[in-house]
């Protein structure tokens, strides 16, 4: 006895758009918010070299002299569930914010909107557990997003005033 001719119609490859149906929740997981929020946390920036050493805890360039103005700070936002927390963050000129992954995938934030790209910065890729500084020295506003998440992690802002 002779097997029916299998059509090419009556097979599906095993990535076809049909066969990943089921796997459609799986996928859209990362794009879904978890509810899991950090808030804005200021912290104080270490300007001391890369191997502990000293720095300036004053702020005042090592004269022990009154400079009339806080010392410089860090604000951490980090990109959790396809979200940036806070999506907006308020800092003075000089200060410095970073942004640390806690999603189990990569990240990379960008200047602009995906529709207006600036080209002002760009971190390198971000993967979980890795984390990306800049400081501002301009008084401004500047939006961001991510990169490779554009459709959701969008519209976030660093406002910058005057020291």
């Amino acid at each position: 006895m002779q097997a029916a001719p299998v059509s090419p119609d009556s097979r599906e490859s095993p990535l076809s758009p049909r066969a990943l149906l089921p796997l459609l929740p799986l996928l859209s997981v990362g794009c879904v918010d978890f509810g899991q929020h950090v808030s804005q946390v200021p912290l104080p920036v270490d300007s001391g070299a890369a191997d502990g050493g000293g720095g300036d805890p004053q702020g005042d360039g090592g004269t022990g002299e009154d400079t009339g103005g806080p010392a410089s700070e860090e604000v951490v936002v980090i990109m959790l569930a396809n979200a940036f927390d806070p999506p907006e963050v308020t800092i003075r000129a000089g200060d410095t914010v970073t942004w640390r992954n806690d999603d189990p995938w990569f990240h990379i934030v960008a200047s602009g909107t995906p529709e207006d790209v600036t080209h002002e910065w760009l971190s390198p890729t971000l993967n979980n557990g890795d984390q990306w500084s800049l400081t501002f020295e301009e008084p401004g506003e500047t939006i961001y997003y991510c990169w490779n998440h554009a459709s959701v992690m969008r519209d976030a802002l660093v406002i910058v005033e005057e020291r």
